[in-house]
């Protein structure tokens, strides 16, 4: 019989309950940030401002620490601009989303009656398929949309140290397109998760290994993966190489 020393154990605790959350290492990036210049955010895909969001708390807490907020959806854009009010003189509002061009773009979302989940205001996304479930199906509405070289006309300030997104199955297309050395972006935080349970792992680590290769084009050099968001930024401590780690796959 093989004894289990008390450290054996340990590891196996640390190794079950503490893999990386990239929204807590977010946090301490842009606190540590912030200690020693101001931060400016892009955040695309704001919703309410509050419900998930990993920038809010950062917002309420340092005042060195700006942002743009951009929510296509009406409803949660006034949410947010409410949720805003006390740090509004650091932040920006958009009502529109962010696509390949400027124009309209056809928005989906679940009909708001018959939301499968009790307080669920459902998620709207430009993919269909990712857009939150209702009993009574989607609705589609025109939604204003920018580019992001349009957008950069716009804002106030014309660099963004670090990129936030939340677009429901859409943020890896917005991230092929990011101007990420135009904006001057150290850290990149997007949601990517599996959308269905019907996706398949070599979908879902196809889709890690692009993201993956585009911010290390970038210079990135520190990338997260916990099975819902993925988080990258510069490290200069270790510049000579990558560090990766992406819950449930083996980086090749």
């Amino acid at each position: 019989m093989r004894l289990i020393r008390p450290t054996d154990i340990a590891k196996r605790f640390y190794r079950f309950f503490a893999k990386p959350r990239a929204n807590y290492v977010l946090a301490e990036i842009l606190a540590s940030m912030s200690d020693y210049k101001p931060l400016h955010i892009l955040q695309v895909g704001a919703n309410d401002g509050v419900l998930y969001d990993p920038i809010h708390h950062t917002l309420l807490r340092r005042q060195n620490v700006t942002a743009t907020r951009i929510e296509p959806i009406a409803e949660y854009f006034h949410e947010l601009s409410d949720n805003c009010a006390s740090f509004a003189s650091r932040v920006e509002l958009f009502n529109l989303c962010i696509g390949e061009e400027d124009g309209f773009i056809d928005f989906f979302l679940p009909k708001q009656s018959q939301a499968l989940f009790l307080g669920d205001k459902g998620h709207g996304s430009i993919n269909p398929e990712a857009a939150g479930r209702s009993r009574d199906g989607l609705e589609s509405r025109k939604i204003a949309c920018k580019s992001f070289n349009s957008l950069m006309s716009e804002m106030r300030s014309p660099l963004a140290d670090v990129y936030v997104s939340d677009c429901e199955g859409y943020d890896i297309h917005l991230l092929r397109k990011l101007p990420v050395e135009e904006l001057g972006i150290k850290v990149v935080f997007i949601e990517l998760l599996q959308q269905s349970a019907t996706t398949k792992n070599e979908m879902v680590a196809a889709c890690i290994k692009e993201a993956v290769d585009i911010v290390s084009s970038n210079g990135f050099n520190r990338i997260v993966w916990d099975g819902n968001d993925f988080l990258s930024w510069r490290s200069p401590r270790e510049s000579s190489g990558q560090r990766v780690e992406v819950e449930g796959f083996t980086p090749s």
